[in-house]
């Protein structure tokens, strides 16, 4: 799978400086959004997580419904729609670029 250029150039275009974890709505009224899924970095645990591991797990993930959960909750809340491997523009580490639909029956 992959995202289409126009995604990718969206979010590499709007991307906000140190802000791994800054999303960006591509359609509102169907609540979907790029952001970024994992970038191979050093997370706020002191640990990395290699893209050469996580990349080739994206496929099955999506086989299975590519579920979102709520911060690491058993709540679905959504589906990863697209992804892409790409480059994070502020740290030029490898990372998963997702495109993703929360689901609008939702409730927190």
């Amino acid at each position: 799978m992959a995202l289409s250029q126009k995604d990718i150039d969206f979010i590499t275009a709007h991307h906000k400086a140190k802000q791994l974890n800054s999303d960006y709505l591509t359609d509102e009224n169907d609540r979907v959004a790029v952001g970024w899924g994992s970038v191979e970095i050093v997370d706020k645990d002191g640990e990395i997580i290699p893209m050469s591991e996580l990349a080739p797990l994206m496929d099955t993930m999506m086989e299975r419904g590519g579920v979102i959960h709520a911060d690491h909750t058993n709540q679905v809340v959504g589906k990863i729609e697209d992804y892409s491997i790409a480059k994070h523009p502020d740290t030029d580490a490898e990372g998963i670029l997702i495109k993703y639909k929360i689901f609008d029956d939702f409730k927190s």
